[in-house]
């Protein structure tokens, strides 16, 4: 019999893990191919708890249960999903494996469908649940499918070529590059699950999922260039196999997992980020070597080819237009009344349809009026819509899935006749002025767009505090120098230079005999160069102290040298920069946070690709004797560490501009002139 409410659902479910054995069950919004959008035959969660959002995941045990979303849907899931029935929680504070560990009993069997979860997943979940004595079971059939009556069949609607003209480059010759990857890194195949990279691989485009242009299968691509793709027959027509061609055989879908146990013996590279478990098991049951590896495919699907950059441009262009003609209308009718969030979502769809070349919509289009605009993610239907006040804000975000490229768009909009609060104009300029931060951050390699969107929020807005939000930037994997630059691009670098004093050391050696040679030596080097030798300090990296190079700058000013000093917190270039156009003699360099074995070779480095190694580089301040001899390898001509004496150090620096500067306790060498 049809379930008709969600407590009667939820109860369902759990005397289906009883009948199992099983005390808890894990349900994530996904599919065998951990996909972003699910067909309706997976929403799953949806079906079981009445969320509709696109991310989020249960937790259910015997005596409770918890719906687990992020920050998007704070407002949403309270409205759909109902309290009685769930805790709501977040994440990332919390996780379905947290909550299960601290809330299930020991002993407890956890089910999950190893078909839906990554592999990393189910390993840090088993490991987690292990240490307070509770066993994750990965479940044969789905129970929540068991109790389903009227789940939808997947998707049987056909697969389709996709033109080379489009593409870019033949299925052929991506399976090519493929294969000499295999080769090339000793594997025998690789198992291809990601529906976006099974379309880019074959060329080829699917209905299956909405908003997705995708095919619903999986591909095992071979060392020798040969493929195997493993799809529902009622999907394949002879346009598709003639497509395919020779090189590429069509198997049932129903035949994926048995071809994944046959491969024993062979190693086989997989995604753990884009596999399921699942695939994982069953490589691994049929005593196959799993290599995990990245997705052949994520690379030279992200480097667009020149028929996919003109396909994108022509797709935004297209796009672009269709979304001026409803900005138009709706400027138009909107302030009449008689708009709902419906009717502008289609309106956009009709404008979109009538420029030609559109499959879909590329995600569901969020059209909110007044108080909705507000939520995250927010998505309208039949129960949520509502008209569009005039004199309100509307905000839609949406997009196309064109046959040429894909589209997003977010605009906010103020609806007439009346004007914006000077409260609406103040906000919407601060989330402005955040955008124009994160649009103008420099994103190093393995830096996340989470990584710096707290601290660009807080930089932008002059709001928050600053070292919160670094250690919130931080725990996100952000580097110093990573957080340093976002800082610096909202308020600018904090540019004190070092101070030199005069006379101080002139004073203290004035009797000293090694001091007027040295002050000697640097009147007879003048004479040579026919200029004062010139001494740049460089303070790089995170160092924000001057005291040393004062000090050094001071010392060496006093013995004669020409002594330039830089701002704090240079980089090797500004440093290269600074020193090629004071056309300086030397550089005595100093970093922080072993700073020294990449910010000073790096400079070296720059120096000679600018065609000025004769530019002495020095280093000096707290660097460990066992570094020494890799910074002389790098170029490093003279190393003066915490107790070094600083007319000496000239003395040095001397030398290595060609002076003939005795020990000390020698007497001068005139004929160094």
């Amino acid at each position: 019999m049809l379930m008709q409410t969600h407590e009667a659902r939820l109860d369902g479910l759990r005397k289906e893990l009883a009948r199992r054995g099983l005390d808890g069950f894990v349900i994530p919004i996904s599919d065998e191919h951990m996909s972003e959008y699910v067909g309706s035959y997976a929403q799953r969660l949806n079906w079981l708890t009445g969320f509709g959002g696109s991310a989020g995941s249960a937790a259910v045990l015997q005596d409770r249960a918890a719906m687990f979303t992020d920050g998007r849907y704070t407002v949403q899931v309270r409205e759909q999903v109902s309290g009685a029935l769930y805790d709501y929680e977040d994440v990332p504070a919390t996780s379905p494996a947290k909550w299960i560990a601290e809330h299930a009993p020991e002993g407890a069997k956890i089910g999950y469908d190893a078909w839906l979860h990554g592999i990393g997943w189910a390993e840090e979940a088993e490991a987690a649940f292990a240490r307070r004595g509770i066993e994750l079971v990965p479940v044969d059939g789905n129970p929540i499918d068991a109790i389903w009556d009227d789940r939808p069949q997947a998707s049987l609607a056909a697969a389709v070529p996709h033109g080379d003209e489009h593409a870019g480059r033949s299925s052929a010759d991506k399976r090519s590059e493929v294969a000499d990857w295999l080769k090339q890194e000793g594997y025998d195949a690789t198992v291809v699950s990601a529906l976006d990279s099974v379309a880019w691989l074959l060329n080829m485009r699917g209905s299956d999922v909405d908003n997705t242009p995708v095919a619903l299968s999986y591909v095992l691509a071979h060392a020798d260039g040969t493929a195997e793709l493993f799809i529902a027959p009622d999907k394949v027509t002879p346009e598709l196999t003639q497509h395919l061609g020779n090189a590429v055989t069509v198997r049932d879908r129903a035949e994926f997992v048995p071809a994944l146990e046959a491969l024993e013996g062979k190693r086989v590279a997989v995604d753990p980020n884009h596999a399921v478990a699942g695939i994982f098991h069953a490589l691994e049951q049929g005593g196959a070597s799993v290599v995990r590896t990245d997705d052949p495919t994520v690379l030279p699907k992200a480097i667009k080819n020149l028929a996919e950059q003109q396909g994108h441009r022509d797709a935004q262009s297209r796009d672009g237009a269709a979304v001026a003609r409803f900005l138009r209308w709706l400027g138009i009718e909107a302030p009449k009344g008689g708009v709902d969030e419906l009717a502008a979502a289609a309106k956009l769809r009709e404008f979109r349809e009538a420029g030609g070349l559109l499959k879909d919509a590329s995600f569901d289009t969020i059209s909110a009026a007044a108080g909705h605009a507000a939520l995250p993610h927010y998505k309208v239907d039949e129960d949520s819509n509502i008209p569009i006040p005039p004199s309100s804000i509307y905000l839609v975000d949406s997009g196309g899935q064109y046959l040429d490229g894909t589209t997003d768009i977010t605009r906010t909009v103020w609806i007439g006749p009346g004007e914006p609060s000077a409260e609406m104009v103040e906000r919407n300029t601060r989330v402005l002025k955040g955008h124009i931060q994160l649009d103008m951050q420099k994103f190093p390699d393995r830096t996340s767009g989470g990584a710096l969107d707290a601290l660009a929020r807080g930089a932008a807005q002059k709001e928050g505090n600053l070292l919160a939000l670094a250690v919130e930037a931080a725990r996100h994997d952000a580097t110093l120098g990573e957080i340093s630059e976002a800082m610096e691009d909202a308020f600018g670098r904090y540019d004190t230079l070092p101070t030199p004093v005069k006379g101080v050391y002139a004073e203290a050696y004035a009797d000293d005999d090694r001091y007027a040679q040295v002050v000697e030596g640097v009147k007879a080097v003048e004479r040579r160069l026919g200029h004062k030798p010139k001494l740049m300090v460089a303070k790089m990296g995170q160092d924000g102290h001057d005291r040393g190079a004062n000090v050094i700058a001071s010392a060496f000013a006093d013995m004669g040298f020409e002594v330039l000093s830089g701002p704090l917190f240079q980089t090797p270039q500004e440093t290269r920069d600074m020193a090629l156009a004071e056309n300086v003699d030397a550089i005595g360099a100093s970093s922080l946070a072993a700073g020294h074995k990449t910010l000073i070779p790096e400079l070296i480095g720059l120096l000679k690709e600018a065609g000025r190694p004769d530019i002495k580089v020095i280093a000096g301040g707290v660097i460990p004797q066992k570094d020494y001899d890799f910074l002389r390898d790098a170029g490093v001509q003279g190393i003066y560490g915490p107790g070094s004496n600083v007319v000496e150090c000239a003395a040095d620096v001397l030398r290595l501009l060609g002076h003939n500067m005795p020990p000390a306790g020698e007497d001068l060498d005139e004929a160094a002139e």
